[in-house]
């Protein structure tokens, strides 16, 4: 009797050990600089499908400059991050002509929004661009 408590003990400490060491990894917020984001809403409107390539920005680590393009347009311009402070811009950008207005209205209203931030917030895998209590971009981590 005593062996099969022994043996039930000893089988429950290798199941609880095993489900261990399958937990899944825990969830990290992606780091602000390094990392592509792309555009997933605007002043709560998604990019056009028409964009192409799909508007992104790379804020670059360590150098305060970052990298985008609007949908259209590519653009780069300087940054500062202090804390949760975010300011960005002005930007540079190509002039090439969009395909349709949809893309081109787009654009404008995205860059102007990024140059309206004034702080941001990571949570998980998303970055979300504030000029006021709400957010006015919001943008996925990519893995381009």
């Amino acid at each position: 009797m005593r062996a099969i408590a022994r043996l039930s003990s000893l089988l429950s400490v290798s199941l609880l050990v095993g489900a261990c060491s399958f937990a899944p990894p825990p969830q990290v917020n992606a780091p602000l600089e390094g990392t592509t984001w792309e555009v997933v809403e605007v002043r709560g409107v998604q990019p056009p499908a028409e964009s192409q390539p799909e508007p992104f920005i790379l804020i670059r680590s360590g150098i305060g400059e970052l990298t985008g393009n609007s949908g259209c347009n590519a653009f780069n311009g300087p940054y500062r991050a202090t804390g949760n402070e975010l300011i960005m811009g002005p930007f540079a950008s190509t002039r090439m002509a969009c395909p349709l207005n949809t893309v081109s209205d787009f654009e404008t209203v995205f860059l102007d929004a990024l140059e309206d931030t004034r702080f941001y917030v990571v949570r998980l895998n998303e970055l979300f661009l504030y000029d006021g209590p709400d957010s006015h971009v919001r943008l996925r981590r990519s893995d381009r």
